[in-house]
């Protein structure tokens, strides 16, 4: 009989207690018992915590000893997972490198979504599209005008606090098209700042005043709870209730109108059939 956690490690250890007539004890199952024949059996000993337990995984990193609960480790490196495959003693090493290919593809992510924004906004209050298309939904409202042109302002402007040479996107590779959308134009430039000042690039997406960090700040500014955006609705909202106001007003306005022309055209009604039975009447005295 073997009986194993379903998870590794200290944090996964079983928990044993003898019954109250020693099974346990019978079995010889115990720390200092080996398994003998069908008899016996042995308990690894698991410690009183995790860098004492045999249970954990112990290997030493740049001179430090650390243990975890997997073979796998994931948190001793930044952005490095660590496999640990053999036990014995040896040193193996390693040089971690910048995922220049991985770091592209998130910046082209970047850069695809904000050029969805840029142009749905730019279709959306277009005041002059072209022959046969229809102005933009929110052409006449400013609101949205000033978003457009505040998110290009924003992906494009340098940001404080970045060495030379890596500031604005354009330094990275990184341009504007004539329509305010971004483009990654020197695939070369990108890859050499992330392959040689990693931090820098980060920083320059993400560092209190970074590219992506000011236009989540922009758009919260529009769609937060209570912000422009609720603002802005809460005024169309008010405008069409006004507007319905007006209609039934108008409404109760054409019913009233409605109802005096038909008193009318009864009173014209009765003054021709009276004015037909007095010519008859005369008709008939001469």
């Amino acid at each position: 009989l073997s009986i194993r956690s379903s998870q590794t490690g200290y944090d996964g250890r079983l928990g044993f207690s003898d019954s109250t007539d020693g099974l346990l004890s019978s079995l010889e199952v115990n720390a200092d018992q080996l398994a003998n024949d069908t008899r016996g059996g042995e308990l690894t000993e698991v410690g009183t915590d995790e860098s004492s337990s045999k249970l954990t995984s112990e290997f030493t990193l740049d001179g430090l000893t650390l243990t975890r609960n997997s073979n796998t480790v994931d948190d001793a490196l930044e952005g490095v997972t660590i496999n640990l495959d053999e036990a014995n003693g040896t040193e193996s090493n390693f040089e971690v490198a910048s995922d220049v290919e991985g770091a592209k593809t998130v910046v082209e992510d970047f850069i695809d979504k904000v050029n969805e924004v840029i142009t749905f906004l730019k279709e959306e209050t277009d005041l002059a599209p072209s022959e046969g298309e229809e102005r933009g939904t929110l052409a006449d409202d400013g609101t949205f005008r000033r978003l457009d042109q505040q998110l290009r302002t924003d992906a494009t402007s340098p940001v404080d606090g970045q060495p030379e040479g890596l500031n604005p996107l354009a330094d990275i590779g990184i341009e504007a098209n004539r329509d305010g959308t971004l483009k990654l134009s020197d695939e070369n430039a990108l890859e050499d700042a992330v392959r040689n000042n990693q931090d820098a690039v980060k920083s320059l997406f993400n560092s209190s005043d970074g590219v992506a960090t000011r236009l989540e700040n922009r758009v919260d500014q529009f769609v937060g709870a209570g912000d422009l955006l609720d603002s802005r609705t809460d005024s169309i909202d008010r405008g069409i209730d006004r507007m319905d106001d007006r209609i039934d007003q108008f409404d109760e306005r054409l019913e009233r109108r409605q109802q005096q022309l038909r008193d009318r055209f009864a009173n014209v009604q009765s003054t021709i059939r009276s004015l037909a039975s007095q010519q008859q009447a005369i008709s008939a005295r001469l």
